[in-house]
C-alpha cells in the first residue's frame, strides 16, 4: 500500500515483493522465523502491452511481398 502512494509502478512492487520473499525464505532455511509471513502477500497485477504494427508498415510489408510474388511469376 505504501508503495503505491509513492507512486511506484506494479512491475517495481512485484519487485520489492519477490525480494521480501527470498529474504523471508532464507530465515526459514536458517531456522530463524518458523514460517514465512509473505504467502500471504499477492503479487501485483501489471498491464501487458502489446506492440502492433501501424498501417504503414502493413503496406510496407504487403507491397514488399507482392514485389517479391512478382519475381517469381
Amino acid at each position: 500500500m505504501q508503495c503505491q502512494k509513492r507512486g511506484n509502478k506494479p512491475n517495481t512492487i512485484n519487485s520489492i515483493i519477490l525480494r521480501i520473499r527470498a529474504f523471508y525464505n532464507y530465515l526459514v532455511d536458517e531456522q530463524i522465523v518458523k514460517e514465512s509471513i509473505t504467502k500471504k502477500v499477492k503479487l501485483q497485477k501489471t498491464d501487458v502491452k502489446i506492440d502492433v504494427f501501424t498501417d504503414e508498415q502493413i503496406y510496407q510489408m504487403l507491397a514488399y511481398y507482392r514485389s517479391m510474388r512478382k519475381r517469381d511469376l
